[in-house]
């Protein structure tokens, strides 16, 4: 759990400076570790709408809930 967590500190942190790419990475391997994670799910839907893939953002924020 604590690895998911910090994975998830980091990706958001990459997010946030605008490395898109290296944040996909990471929210990708939380996915993998743990399919259906939430948080990841939502913020990668919120990387796909920033990259204007609104319908893939919005189903992974829809199976975020």
């Amino acid at each position: 759990m604590n690895d998911i967590h910090d994975t998830l500190q980091s990706a958001l942190a990459h997010h946030q400076a605008g490395r898109l790419a290296e944040a996909k990475t990471l929210y990708d391997a939380i996915l993998t570790a743990q399919p259906g994670q939430p948080d990841a799910l939502h913020f990668l839907g919120l990387l796909a709408c920033q990259l204007k893939q609104y319908d893939a953002g919005i189903a992974l924020m829809e199976q975020s809930l």
